[in-house]
Protein backbone atom coordinates (compact mmCIF):
# COMPACT_ATOMS: atom_id res chain seq x y z
CA UNK A 1 0.00 0.00 0.00
CA UNK A 2 1.01 3.59 -0.94
CA UNK A 3 0.05 5.26 2.59
CA UNK A 4 -0.13 9.23 1.97
CA UNK A 5 -1.89 10.77 5.69
CA UNK A 6 -5.26 12.69 4.91
CA UNK A 7 -3.68 15.83 5.99
CA UNK A 8 -1.65 15.89 3.07
CA UNK A 9 -4.49 14.19 0.82
CA UNK A 10 -7.14 16.20 1.60
CA UNK A 11 -5.44 20.03 1.10
CA UNK A 12 -4.84 18.47 -2.69
CA UNK A 13 -8.26 18.36 -3.32
CA UNK A 14 -9.43 21.28 -1.00
CA UNK A 15 -6.95 23.64 -3.89
CA UNK A 16 -8.32 21.46 -6.82
CA UNK A 17 -12.01 23.16 -5.78
CA UNK A 18 -10.91 26.20 -4.47
CA UNK A 19 -9.26 26.81 -7.57
CA UNK A 20 -12.16 25.91 -9.53
CA UNK A 21 -10.33 23.28 -11.32
CA UNK A 22 -12.86 20.91 -10.27
CA UNK A 23 -16.15 21.90 -9.36
CA UNK A 24 -16.36 18.94 -6.03
CA UNK A 25 -13.88 16.84 -4.65
CA UNK A 26 -14.45 13.30 -3.15
CA UNK A 27 -12.09 12.24 -0.44
CA UNK A 28 -12.16 8.92 1.62
CA UNK A 29 -10.06 7.83 4.62
CA UNK A 30 -10.83 5.33 7.80
CA UNK A 31 -13.63 7.66 8.81
CA UNK A 32 -14.08 10.54 6.24
CA UNK A 33 -13.49 13.03 9.42
CA UNK A 34 -10.08 13.92 9.66
CA UNK A 35 -10.33 14.28 5.59
CA UNK A 36 -13.23 16.93 6.29
CA UNK A 37 -11.85 18.70 9.49
CA UNK A 38 -8.27 19.64 6.79
CA UNK A 39 -10.58 20.40 4.04
CA UNK A 40 -13.04 22.90 5.81
CA UNK A 41 -9.26 24.72 6.31
CA UNK A 42 -9.95 26.32 2.72
CA UNK A 43 -11.95 28.89 2.15
CA UNK A 44 -14.65 27.87 -0.11
CA UNK A 45 -14.69 24.68 1.10
CA UNK A 46 -17.82 22.92 2.60
CA UNK A 47 -16.94 19.30 2.93
CA UNK A 48 -19.73 16.99 4.58
CA UNK A 49 -18.82 13.79 6.40
CA UNK A 50 -21.72 11.41 5.31
CA UNK A 51 -22.41 7.36 6.47
CA UNK A 52 -25.37 7.16 4.20
CA UNK A 53 -27.11 7.73 0.78
CA UNK A 54 -29.75 10.07 1.79
CA UNK A 55 -26.99 12.30 4.09
CA UNK A 56 -25.38 12.36 1.10
CA UNK A 57 -27.90 13.76 -1.39
CA UNK A 58 -29.34 16.27 1.50
CA UNK A 59 -25.37 17.43 1.83
CA UNK A 60 -25.73 19.08 -1.35
CA UNK A 61 -29.51 19.71 -1.35
CA UNK A 62 -29.78 21.48 1.96
CA UNK A 63 -25.73 22.74 2.26
CA UNK A 64 -24.21 22.94 -1.15
CA UNK A 65 -21.44 21.12 0.17
CA UNK A 66 -18.69 21.16 -2.54
CA UNK A 67 -16.92 18.16 -1.14
CA UNK A 68 -17.67 14.80 0.52
CA UNK A 69 -15.99 12.67 2.53
CA UNK A 70 -16.72 8.92 3.77
CA UNK A 71 -15.15 6.39 5.83
CA UNK A 72 -13.55 3.53 4.44
CA UNK A 73 -13.98 1.45 7.21
CA UNK A 74 -17.53 1.06 7.37
CA UNK A 75 -18.35 1.10 4.22
CA UNK A 76 -19.03 -1.32 1.40
CA UNK A 77 -18.09 -0.34 -1.95
CA UNK A 78 -22.00 -0.02 -3.44
CA UNK A 79 -23.40 1.85 -0.21
CA UNK A 80 -20.00 4.30 -1.52
CA UNK A 81 -21.30 4.16 -4.62
CA UNK A 82 -24.94 4.42 -3.70
CA UNK A 83 -23.62 7.65 -2.20
CA UNK A 84 -22.00 9.48 -4.70
CA UNK A 85 -24.24 9.13 -7.09
CA UNK A 86 -26.80 10.47 -4.93
CA UNK A 87 -24.59 12.85 -3.76
CA UNK A 88 -23.47 13.59 -7.74
CA UNK A 89 -26.47 13.88 -9.18
CA UNK A 90 -28.38 16.46 -6.19
CA UNK A 91 -28.47 20.33 -6.95
CA UNK A 92 -28.57 22.92 -4.12
CA UNK A 93 -32.34 23.56 -2.42
CA UNK A 94 -34.14 21.07 -5.28
CA UNK A 95 -37.23 19.27 -4.32
CA UNK A 96 -38.02 22.43 -1.77
CA UNK A 97 -40.99 25.09 -2.71
CA UNK A 98 -39.68 28.42 -2.85
CA UNK A 99 -40.28 29.70 -0.13
CA UNK A 100 -37.23 27.21 1.84
CA UNK A 101 -35.20 27.45 -1.71
CA UNK A 102 -35.23 31.45 -0.51
CA UNK A 103 -34.50 30.32 2.97
CA UNK A 104 -31.59 27.75 2.27
CA UNK A 105 -29.69 30.71 -0.53
CA UNK A 106 -29.72 33.02 2.30
CA UNK A 107 -28.13 30.65 4.91
CA UNK A 108 -25.65 30.02 2.65
CA UNK A 109 -25.12 33.86 2.10
CA UNK A 110 -24.49 34.07 5.78
CA UNK A 111 -22.15 31.20 5.93
CA UNK A 112 -20.00 33.12 3.24
CA UNK A 113 -20.15 36.00 5.62
CA UNK A 114 -19.33 33.85 8.52
CA UNK A 115 -16.26 32.38 6.16
CA UNK A 116 -15.67 36.30 5.03
CA UNK A 117 -14.80 36.81 8.87
CA UNK A 118 -12.75 34.24 9.81
CA UNK A 119 -10.59 33.58 6.84
CA UNK A 120 -8.19 35.82 6.42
Amino acid sequence: EDFQPYFEVAPKVARKVQSGEFDRGILCCGTGMGMAIVANKFKGIYAAVVEGSYAAKMAKVINNANVLTMGGWKLAPQEAIDMLDRWLNASFTEGFPEDRQKFLSDAFGKLKEIEEENFR
